[in-house]
């Protein structure tokens, strides 16, 4: 009776405490009555459709203190709806109802704010009615509110979580309202917009990882009035929130809000929103993803993408102040490609055009600059709308600000081009046009002052003179200097301080290391990979094509002596393979010793004095060279005017040439003896030509009016440089020579500069005219007459008037036929202990044994050391009787000849020669021996012999791989000696030539009787495309004219780089041809063409004028032959006529045919045409006439 006694008086003392306050909290379990429910703890479980609870003596206090409930739950499930009714009964009147939404847990709890439905005071029991559902939620506790956090703060932030009411939204356990479903809507009770004037709109943080859907926001409930309406884009991901701001008008004071979902499911997730005022901030700074209207974007991390033509975003509420207080805008934005405009519009997409801007490319999606924009004239509180135009992937926009500073912006493009150049510079004109078009026509066009005088004024100077000066010096000027060039020591900073030098002197451990798996090196793990060890080489070429460089400070690329202003770097090594440059192969520690570049030049001569840094010897004289073997060398060119974009970017042409393009991506490496790797070409060698690169450079500078309103100074925003092979005059490009003269057109460059350049570079095939200068000048007589009654000429350099003998078995045998066999040297350019040497043979060689490569490019010690199979002298005598021998030899260094170092008492350098590199100085020589009158040569060649390509006995500028010979260019050449043609005229009726071509360049191939390019010509071909450079088909040149007996011939490229691979050729009768008549011919197996090409054995590309003929074609005795079958295809119906002749293309016309579409190319007819009365072996011409794509064509035999 006592415990009852004590409950019942602490329920009437709670009670009492209830009365008399407002805002008081009520656990879950306070209810005074209830049904169906389930108590735990304090919290109130399976609340199910129809239970209720009642609490007793709850205070609204006075009329319209309470606004409403805060409601502590947590729920699990969807749908439902929690009624609060007043009064003890489920009936009572209705004041508030809530459809709480999930709250992803049912222990995951938050408080709702749910408003009253009518104002209510006093003291009343009330009845919280569950509906709909089961599980409708679990509640914790409520407690009446007056909403003050809200109510009496303006622009309070308010979470997503605490709304009034909702339909078919969820709350997530981070604390967002999300799955938002057409028509679904959240509601917020008594936001507080301020006084009038004191909110413009609302600030949102907000999730989407879709696309679609758009948020309405309305005043009261779902069907309220209509503020505004958001469409949210993309922001990559639910879990990454973005804010936006959307702007609202007119609204004032507290209102309910309801954000209402349409369109689409997962509108967005929003985490919070405040009310705000962004106009109240003059030139706002304003985040791409606060915008409050778009279309077709995505938000992605900070900024905005997918910005297309047609799509645009808005931003609401910008306050851009009185007139002339906003002048620009600057923009933080990326972009990876090319092409597009940006409108800038006054309220909305379809508004007034206040700029327009070109973004252009910035380096990657990633890569952010900022630009300034100058605008018209606005003034006051806008919406401004961004407009995608043109493309697609317009720019990635991060941030933007409205702007108070006077700017105009000047883009500058320069590119060297014969026909298509462009030369917009920072010059008084552009920078004046700039001005005008940006800053006078907006601003100043009413102002009754010319443009150019009001750009006069504004620069604050008093004539259009001193205006010229200070575009030039305080404008362009200043901002070319404030652009601080990197050093190219940066990217070798982890060689050493000396690096540079030492690799520009060619030198140092990129130059003089060749990779390799021997110690220090493994087999797993090379030693010396010039791409690991110049690695930084690869990350500055990147960097060098927007940012300027600084040329190293080193001798030869002193101003004051680079007088022609030009530069070149020459290479004489290849040290890397797989990069389709060069002859270096795999495996390296064999196939990569000391190998060749490809040949680009021919080296005229060297002046020792010019160069001494090179190697630390101060030496006067001149080297000069015939056969130096592969040189490479690249150049570039510049202006005059140290303000001239190709003066101030010259470091970065040199970096490309040098470091990135041909040491790091071929390989080339190393320097011409006596003579700097790269330097100004006053102190390069003198050379015939020099290929060349150019660089192509944007400029994109700001000028920004100074505070003090007179005058303005600039920056270079930001660079964008392209490397391209020089475009030269006369459409003649990759020429330095050509470069040279396109800048002397464009007035860059003067005739003296020329002048300078062409002492150093003179012109293909005028080496040697200029060397005979050079041994004039110098006062020296030039040469050895050779005593043809003593000695007999057998190869040489610069005895061009000599008959050299390149056969190894003629010369063999012309050596072993003497009694003491002796080979003399004679060298007019060595040093004196090796201006006369005599080879004495002291053993046998071995059948295999080749001398005359040995003398010439290997001098080897298989079969060849010094007093056990060969002794040296100084004189004849001594070597006839063996006395007074060399001491000293040494061998084995690939591409060096004769006598590598050897020497009377020891070892002297660079007096040997080679025909097939560089650097030796004895490039003025003659290898004789003991003239024998008698002699007569045994040796009889076989008729029609089968030669390989690589069995030539010389070559000049092509690279073998295996049997094969490639890279075989204009002016190349290849010597094959003693070739049988028969002993009478006419046994040899042409050559059978097994090739392949992989381009589309044309050019010809030479043959010429004699070991030189200047000999009769025999035969002749232009060699069709067959598909790739691993395609080979055989072709049968017919012979020009007739030749007998034995003769050396000589290849020679012509016209094109990359005639052709050959890998053989045998000399032929045609007796498959010419024995028999009604051959089946091969379209392969043509003598010449032009125009055509060939896949697959089939003759394709079939054009108006196109050829092709086959030699010695038996037509028979009179009547045999009356007609010629074609097996054809085509696959268009352009028409088109074949003329079918006897000889060459212009020769008798014996038959035409009009081919017809056969289904498609790939589908073949036959077709027999008959042809004029025809007698004999002839060559046959097929002649394309009237059309393009005439037919494909894969075999002809004539009929009878």
């Amino acid at each position: 009776m006592m415990q009852q006694r004590l409950c019942l008086l602490l329920g009437y003392l709670m009670t009492l405490s209830r009365m008399g306050s407002a805002d008081q909290l009520f656990l879950g379990s306070d209810y005074s009555a209830q049904q169906g429910i389930v108590t735990e703890d304090t919290t109130i479980h399976y609340f199910d459709n129809n239970d209720y609870m009642v609490y007793s003596s709850v205070n609204f206090g006075s009329s319209g203190s309470i606004k409403g409930f805060l409601i502590n739950y947590a729920k699990s499930t969807n749908n439902g709806s929690l009624e609060i009714r007043e009064g003890s009964g489920v009936n009572g009147q209705l004041i508030a109802k809530i459809s709480p939404a999930s709250t992803s847990s049912w222990h995951t709890y938050h408080t709702a704010y749910v408003g009253l439905l009518t104002e209510i005071s006093g003291v009343h029991n009330i009845t919280f009615v569950g509906k709909d559902v089961s599980g409708l939620m679990n509640l914790a506790w409520f407690e009446l509110s007056d909403f003050t956090d809200r109510i009496d703060v303006e622009h309070a932030r308010i979470p997503a979580t605490e709304y009034s009411d909702q339909s078919g939204t969820r709350i997530a356990s981070s604390g967002s309202v999300g799955y938002f479903g057409n028509d679904d809507f959240v509601t917020y009770a008594q936001v507080n917009f301020g006084e009038v004037g004191t909110s413009d709109g609302i600030r949102f943080h907000y999730s989407k990882n879709n696309l679609g859907g758009r948020m309405e926001i309305r005043k009261g409930g779902p069907t309220g009035t209509l503020l505004a309406t958001f469409p949210p884009t993309s922001t990559n991901d639910w879990q990454m929130y973005r804010d936006t701001y959307i702007g609202l008008d007119d609204i004032s004071g507290v209102h309910d809000i309801t954000f209402v979902a349409k369109d689409s499911s997962g509108v967005l997730n929003f985490m919070w929103f405040e009310p705000t005022k962004r106009s109240a901030d003059l030139n706002p700074f304003v985040l791409a993803t606060e915008f409050s209207d778009q279309s077709g974007l995505r938000s992605t991390y900070d900024k905005l993408g997918y910005f297309d033509d047609g799509d645009y975003a808005t931003y609401s509420n910008l306050n851009f102040g009185p007139s002339f207080a906003t002048k620009a805008i600057v923009v933080s934005y990326a972009k990876a490609n090319t092409g597009g405009t940006v409108e800038i519009r006054l309220d909305g997409p379809q508004g007034d055009v206040i700029a327009t801007f070109a973004p252009h490319h910035t380096g990657g999606w990633d890569t952010f600059v900022t630009a300034h924009i100058p605008i018209d004239l606005v003034e006051g509180v806008h919406d401004i709308t961004f407009v995608g135009r043109d493309v697609q992937g317009v720019w990635d926009p991060r941030w933007f600000e409205l702007s108070s500073q006077l700017l105009f912006t000047l883009e500058t493009d320069y590119k060297v081009d014969d026909n298509d150049g462009k030369d917009i510079q920072c010059t008084y004109d552009t920078v004046q046009n700039a001005y005008t078009d940006q800053v006078y026509n907006r601003y100043y066009s009413n102002s009754g002052i010319s443009a150019e005088n009001k750009f006069i004024a504004h620069l604050g100077v008093s004539s259009k003179d001193e205006a010229m000066d200070y575009v030039k010096n305080n404008l362009c000027g200043a901002a070319q200097q404030a652009m601080e060039g990197i050093p190219l020591d940066d990217i070798t900073v982890d060689q050493g301080s000396q690096f540079i030098e030492l690799y520009y002197s060619g030198r140092g451990s990129w130059n003089e290391e060749t990779e390799t798996k021997l110690y220090p090196g493994s087999s797993a793990s090379p030693a010396n990979v010039l791409k690991d060890d110049a690695y930084m080489v690869n990350d500055y070429k990147a960097i060098s094509e927007k940012a300027m460089f600084k040329m190293p400070n080193l001798a030869q690329f002193d101003p004051n002596i680079c007088t022609a202003r030009a530069a070149q770097c020459c290479w004489p090594r290849d040290r890397q393979a797989n990069d389709n440059n060069g002859n270096c192969g795999t495996p390296y520690d064999s196939d990569c010793i000391d190998k060749d570049v490809a040949d680009n030049t021919d080296l005229c001569y060297n002046e020792l004095g010019k160069a001494p840094y090179t190697n630390g010897i101060d030496a006067n004289g001149f080297s000069t060279y015939d056969h130096e073997g592969p040189v490479h060398c690249h150049g570039f060119a510049w202006s005059t005017d140290e303000q001239e974009i190709s003066t101030r970017y010259k470091a970065n042409a040199l970096f490309f040439v040098s470091m990135y393009d041909h040491m790091y991506q071929r390989g080339y490496v190393e320097n011409i003896p006596n003579s700097p790797m790269c330097g100004c070409i006053e102190h390069m060698p003198t050379v015939s030509r020099s290929d060349c690169t150019q660089t192509n450079v944007k400029e994109y500078y700001t000028f920004y009016e100074d505070m003090s309103g007179s005058g303005f100074s600039g920056i270079i925003d930001e660079i964008k440089l392209q490397y391209q092979a020089c475009q030269g005059a006369n459409g003649n490009n990759n020429d330095l020579s050509a470069f040279v003269q396109q800048l002397v057109n464009d007035g860059k460059l003067s005739t003296t500069e020329q002048d300078i350049f062409e002492k150093h570079v003179v012109g293909t095939g005028n080496c040697q005219s200029v060397v005979e200068e050079l041994w004039e000048d110098s006062g020296f007589k030039r040469g050895h007459d050779i005593n043809y009654d003593e000695w007999t000429f057998i190869v040489g350099e610069s005895y061009d008037s000599e008959t050299p003998i390149y056969d190894k078995r003629l010369f063999r045998e012309m050596f072993e036929a003497q009694d003491i066999p002796i080979v003399r040297r004679v060298c007019p350019s060595c040093k004196t202990s090796h201006k006369d040497i005599y080879y004495r043979r002291l053993t046998p060689m071995p059948d295999d044994f080749d001398l005359l490569d040995t003398l010439m490019n290997n001098w080897s010690s298989t079969d060849n050391k010094l007093n056990e199979h060969f002794s040296l002298h100084s004189t004849y005598v001594d070597a006839y009787y063996g006395i007074n021998g060399w001491t000293y030899c040494n061998y084995d260094d690939p591409g060096i000849g004769f006598p590598r170092d050897c020497g009377p008492h020891g070892r002297v350098n660079f007096q040997w020669n080679s025909f097939s590199r560089g650097g030796g100085q004895a490039n003025y020589h003659a290898f004789m021996i003991p003239a024998d009158p008698n002699f007569v040569s045994t040796y009889e060649p076989p008729l029609f012999p089968k030669l390989k390509g690589i069995d030539y006995s010389y070559q000049v500028g092509t690279i073998s791989d295996g049997e094969i010979v490639g890279y075989f260019d204009d002016n190349d050449y290849l010597i094959y000696t003693s070739i049988n043609f028969g002993s009478t005229f006419g046994i040899t009726k042409g050559i059978l030539l097994n090739y392949a071509k992989g381009n589309y360049d044309g050019g010809e191939l030479e043959v010429r009787l004699g070991s030189s390019v200047n000999g009769q010509l025999i035969a002749k071909i232009s060699p069709a495309p067959t598909g790739s450079w691993g395609n080979y088909i055989t072709a049968h040149t017919g012979l020009l004219t007739e030749v007998s007996g034995v003769h050396d011939v000589t290849f020679v490229g012509k016209g094109a780089s990359g005639v052709l691979n050959l890998a053989s050729f045998e000399l032929s009768d045609f007796s498959d041809r010419t024995d028999s008549y009604l051959a089946r011919i091969p379209v392969t197996e043509y003598s010449n063409q032009s125009g055509l090409r060939f896949i697959d054995s089939v003759v394709v590309y079939w054009d108006d004028y196109d050829y092709i003929t086959y030699a010695n074609v038996n037509f028979g005795v009179s009547g045999t032959t009356s007609n010629i079958k074609l097996n054809y295809s085509k696959g268009n119906n352009n028409g088109g006529v074949v003329e079918i002749r006897s000889g060459g293309s212009t020769g008798t016309l014996l038959a035409t045919f009009n081919p017809t579409n056969t289904g498609g190319w790939g589908i073949y007819s036959e077709v027999t045409v008959p042809i004029s009365a025809t007698i004999g072996v002839q060559d046959i011409t097929f002649v394309g006439r009237n059309a393009d794509g005439i037919m494909n064509l894969k075999w002809f035999e004539l009929t009878s």
